[in-house]
């Protein structure tokens, strides 16, 4: 674990670590008090365009290991120079897990697009999968 401290610290400033999740496996945590539009950590780059014509997006250990919430503390904005960053939207206290919405993430990057972590491709789920999936959670469906 202490090699990917080393990394996470070296992507977002010192603002983040890696430990124990109450919400699944590992989690990325505040390493100080973050007030609201914070950039957290860089979250994606751009690769290439696959054969099939789907923009690649390449996952930082930051986003690799930050947790899916609904009521997410965080959000994955892009910036100027086609990157995209974790960016908190609420304030994070020194220690609280930091998490995102899935769902915007798939809206961010784009419909057609594709995550990879390590060359390898990150399973990912279109915006409609997350919104049938809640319905069920509610009763609203039986899926």
């Amino acid at each position: 674990m202490h090699a990917l401290n080393q990394l996470l610290k070296h992507a977002s400033s010192d603002n983040c670590y890696k430990g124990k999740s109450d919400i699944a496996g590992d989690g990325i945590f505040a390493s100080k008090d973050l007030p609201v539009t914070t950039t957290v950590a860089l979250a994606l780059t751009p690769g290439d365009d696959d054969e099939y014509g789907s923009k690649v997006y390449n996952l930082t250990d930051a986003a690799r290991f930050c947790n899916h919430q609904t009521k997410a503390n965080c959000q994955i904005k892009k910036n100027e120079d086609g990157n995209f960053n974790i960016v908190t939207i609420k304030t994070v206290p020194q220690d609280k897990e930091r998490t995102v919405d899935y769902r915007q993430v798939a809206r961010a990057i784009g419909p057609g697009s594709r995550m990879q972590w390590e060359g390898k491709d990150v399973p990912t789920t279109d915006f409609n999968d997350y919104v049938e999936k809640e319905a069920c959670k509610k009763g609203n469906n039986r899926g």
